[in-house]
């Protein structure tokens, strides 16, 4: 893939989204607004909004703050955030090439190169990010109840949520309609989940991600007990 070229200030896609869709960068074919030339590559979303709601009610939390929503309780941090977009009946916008190339709208890219960007942070290379700030990473700073999106446990820190697996955290981030990535510093592994067929589900509560990820540690915990006979 060539550098992205042509654009005007205004909608120049982020310095560091440059970097990566530069074949001479590690490969990473990741978007950060896409490009018009790049947009017959990526898949159309399927818009079920009926779907993603119902699933979006499986989550007791999520179900009580749609609620006060539904019941006029307009001043609720969760209704005042969630009624800046009706992300539910917007999701048709994602198939539109005027929204994705807009940097702050969309990040379009593949799995392998979401996990690729993933590993960068945890190999030890510093080839992304000096091995102090990867410090910074590998716990969180808040852990606790998010009083916006009606969670009762919430793990956040530099950008990233945090996820505990046995006696250490792994950090990533969940993407719209159920998309996920994942770090793993103690068992040097990343992993990424994208779909176009959205889901309403929240971070690694996503089925199919869940499914994937379970899968991967089955073998790496495999793996380590007939290492360790």
């Amino acid at each position: 893939m060539g550098s992205v070229r042509g654009y005007t200030a205004w909608e120049r896609p982020l310095l560091f989204a440059l970097r990566l869709t530069r074949p001479s960068f590690l490969g990473i074919d990741f978007y950060i607004g896409l490009p018009f030339s790049e947009f017959y590559r990526m898949a159309r979303v399927k818009n079920n909004a009926l779907k993603v709601f119902w699933q979006s009610m499986q989550d007791p939390f999520l179900r009580s703050g749609f609620l006060q929503l539904l019941l006029g309780n307009k001043e609720s941090l969760f209704s005042r955030a969630t009624s800046n977009s009706n992300y539910i009946n917007e999701i048709h916008k994602f198939n539109q090439p005027d929204y994705m190339r807009m940097p702050l709208a969309s990040g379009v890219g593949t799995a392998e190169s979401l996990a690729k960007l993933h590993s960068l942070l945890i190999d030890g290379s510093e080839r992304l990010l000096r091995k102090s700030t990867v410090d910074l990473l590998t716990n969180p700073v808040y852990v606790g109840p998010d009083v916006v999106l009606m969670q009762p446990n919430t793990s956040f820190g530099w950008g990233f949520q945090y996820f505990l697996r046995e006696d250490h955290w792994n950090f990533g981030h969940c993407g719209y309609g159920g998309m996920m990535t994942l770090a793993d510093l103690a068992n040097q592994l990343s992993i990424a989940y994208v779909t176009s067929d959205y889901s309403g589900y929240l971070a690694d509560n996503e089925p199919r991600y869940a499914a994937l990820r379970d899968a991967v540690y089955h073998v790496v915990d495999g793996s380590r007990n007939v290492a360790s006979r």
